[in-house]
């Protein structure tokens, strides 16, 4: 599926929870069963098993999570088993997580480092950015020694690259161009 129809999905999803007041509600307990989902590879194969049915699918989610989910998730849920959408629980998950965030003035960033950041270094980096576009921002870091220094922030679809690795990329592009600078000839 891509990412159009799960965006459709997780609309669809947030607006109804938004109608009854439920997005935080709504949110807490698809990230959970999208994370159960993703680390129960017996739960992943019997929601995802053709020959059940919508019914059956939908009956193992509600034994495993009784009360803790709304009946507006366990409905979602169903219309997602009816559809054979079921491997698509964690991309919907997601999309409707930034969506939450959004409502929320909150925004996810992927922020890939060269080396391991300190809180302060972290702060600096998610208070610069979250001023310029008037949100909170929180980052979810990995380490990446290749980039050789700096770091790389996707936002969405996105992508700051202040990484060495990536200047070099550039400048190593614009040389293959066969740009002259002022300086002299190549």
């Amino acid at each position: 599926m891509n990412g159009a129809v799960t965006h459709r999905y997780a609309r669809a999803l947030f607006e109804a929870a938004a109608d009854t007041e439920q997005v935080e509600a709504v949110d807490q307990i698809l990230q959970t069963v999208a994370e159960a989902v993703r680390a129960t590879p017996d739960l992943q194969m019997a929601l995802e098993h053709p020959l059940l049915t919508a019914d059956e699918k939908s009956g193992v989610v509600e034994r495993i999570f009784g009360d803790a989910a709304q009946p507006l998730l366990y409905r979602f849920l169903r219309l997602l088993f009816v559809r054979g959408r079921s491997e698509y629980i964690h991309a919907v998950a997601a999309a409707f997580h930034q969506l939450a965030n959004e409502s929320r003035g909150r925004l996810q960033v992927e922020l890939e480092s060269a080396e391991d950041l300190d809180e302060e270094q972290l702060h600096s980096i998610t208070s610069i950015v979250g001023s310029q576009l008037g949100k909170s921002v929180s980052a979810e870091v990995s380490v990446r020694p290749e980039l050789l220094a700096g770091y790389r922030l996707r936002l969405g679809n996105r992508v700051i690259d202040a990484t060495l690795k990536g200047m070099l990329t550039d400048f190593a592009h614009k040389l293959s161009g066969g740009r002259v600078g002022k300086e002299g000839r190549l």
